[in-house]
Order: structure tokens, then sequence, then C-alpha cells
């Protein structure tokens, strides 16, 4: 018998015991990837208003991670140029194409 208890499942062993079904963990590289293949994804260049905001919210996530020696990320504008290179390889309508 299987009982979920707060999104969680258990497998009942008889006379009161329980045994916790072990949750599948998705791979870290499956939460980035395009989950929506029919969508077009495009966008202009970015401003420099646009390269601070993501720069300082990039830096406000990295802060959340206790390190001592965690350094501030600065935008460069020869990685992102990369970064765009490698994304326009991509055919975004299979899951795993530019990997």
């Amino acid at each position: 018998m299987v009982v979920q208890h707060k999104k969680r499942e258990f497998h009942e062993l008889g006379k009161g015991h329980q045994i916790r079904v072990r949750e599948k963990r998705v791979p870290s590289y499956e939460r980035t990837m395009n989950r929506y293949p029919n969508l077009l994804i495009s966008s202009e260049p970015l401003n420099e208003h646009m390269k601070e905001v993501i720069t300082e919210e990039h830096n406000r996530l990295r802060r959340i991670v206790p390190a001592t020696d965690m350094r501030l990320m600065y935008w460069s504008d020869e990685l992102a140029a990369s970064a765009q290179r490698h994304a326009n390889r991509c055919d975004f309508r299979y899951y795993l194409s530019c990997f």
C-alpha cells in the first residue's frame, strides 16, 4: 500500500512501519534545458541598464551561498558574444541538441 503525506510517498510495511519512497532527482542540467520546444527564443541586444540588472541579480543569488571567497561577477561583452555564438548553434527544437 502506498500512502501520500505532504507530497511524499510511503510504502506501508505492516504493523505501523513505513518506508519512504525516495523521490527521483532531476539532474541539474535538465533544470536549465528548454522545456518548451515549440517556443521561439529570441532577444534584442542588451543595453547597459539590462547588463547591470542581470549582473546585480546574478551576484545577489551568488551571495545566498555561504562562501568566504565568493568574488563579484562582472559583465564581459567578450564572454557574452561567445555565449551568443554558442547559443546560435543550438537547435531548440530538440531537447539536448546543443550539448
